[in-house]
């Protein structure tokens, strides 16, 4: 079993690292692959959990703005030891910054997302995501399924960079349903 420490702190190196035309060249690129999954496989997805980019995270707001106009956009907000609350998300919301310094939606509603499309330093060739470390969509999705709410198709969102070879898991990770970075987008076997 691999020390995580270390690994995230690899990861978050490589991706704070990635020259800026790069970094927008594969932020296009997530996009557009998002983009045609939602227009295809994800069509019927109607309530995306999306994410505020922090710490060099894939910024694809254009992509939120765009689906927005035929979906429900949410944002996480987070607390101390708590699940994740969606709040819903338009481009013209009116946003403040939360305990943590994230940016979230302002005076929304909650909403429980049929997606999430889940920030990762990294991902192995499991499907399994890196985060990191603090626990929150872990926290979430074990809360909703004790709740008896539905579970979101789960989308690991990361660079290429932070693709890792090694298995890394452990039991009571959650693998993504799909992976996608700037080369692809791919479905996870069970």
């Amino acid at each position: 079993m691999m020390n995580k420490i270390p690994l995230r702190q690899e990861l978050l190196q490589r991706r704070l690292t990635l020259p800026a035309a790069e970094r927008a060249q594969a932020e296009l690129a997530l996009g557009e692959w998002l983009r045609t999954w939602f227009a295809g496989a994800g069509a019927q997805l109607q309530c995306i959990g999306a994410y505020w980019p922090i710490r060099g995270e894939p910024n694809l707001r254009p992509l939120w703005s765009a689906l927005s106009a035929t979906r429900t956009l949410a944002l996480p907000v987070s607390g101390a030891r708590q699940p994740l609350r969606f709040l819903r998300w338009t481009p013209d919301q009116p946003m403040e910054r939360d305990n943590y310094g994230i940016t979230v939606p302002q005076g929304s509603p909650a909403v429980h997302p049929d997606c999430l499309l889940m920030p990762s330093l990294g991902f192995d060739r499991q499907g399994y995501r890196l985060g990191y470390g603090a626990g929150f969509y872990d926290r979430t999705l074990a809360y909703w399924a004790q709740e008896g709410l539905p579970r979101p198709v789960l989308i690991g969102v990361s660079f290429a960079c932070g693709i890792i070879d090694a298995p890394f898991h452990q039991p009571h990770d959650v693998p993504m349903d799909w992976c996608v970075t700037e080369r692809g987008m791919h479905a996870v076997e069970p």
